[in-house]
């Protein structure tokens, strides 16, 4: 299993775009940026892939910026993590369906692993494709409440967009 820096803050992207759907005015990559404390740079490229990916929308002008391009319960963390990785769960067994001949055990008839890996893939997938941005925010909202207090210390809230 492989996600990466990209697709974690792909899906942190994607979910202040969520914050923000139905608002008159789209958001800008600065202050996507900002609140995320990332770099700007860093922030435009992963917005132009999931654009790519026809995961968002950029609108243009003095009050431009990018808007998701369906509501957050319609965008699932499967799209975002698709978009931005390629995919996060190689099955060698499952390459070799597709024509690519990878795994030395197939001919064999006796690999015991192939089955744990497809299902393993697969609920991943599953669990990826349940998680859409309205879902991801409402748990950051619960954990955001749980965390106010830690160890009698009150945190400083995390700022939205």
């Amino acid at each position: 299993m492989r996600i990466t820096n990209r697709g974690e803050y792909g899906l942190r992207i994607a979910m202040r775009l969520a914050r923000n759907f139905g608002k008159s005015e789209p958001t800008t990559t600065h202050a996507i940026a900002q609140v995320e404390h990332l770099p700007e740079e860093y922030v435009q490229k992963l917005l132009w892939e999931l654009l790519r990916a026809g995961v968002i929308v950029s609108r243009r002008g003095a009050k431009g910026g990018f808007v998701l391009a369906k509501p957050p319960r319609e965008i699932t963390a499967r799209q975002i993590i698709w978009a931005l990785e390629g995919g996060i769960f190689e099955v060698a067994c499952l390459r070799f369906m597709e024509g690519e001949k990878r795994c030395m055990y197939l001919d064999l008839h006796d690999c015991g692993l192939r089955g744990l890996w497809v299902n393993l893939y697969k609920k991943i997938d599953e669990l990826l494709t349940e998680a859409n941005l309205e879902l991801l925010i409402q748990e950051e909202d619960r954990v955001k409440e749980r965390l106010k207090f830690v160890a009698g210390r009150r945190i400083i809230p995390i700022a939205t967009v």
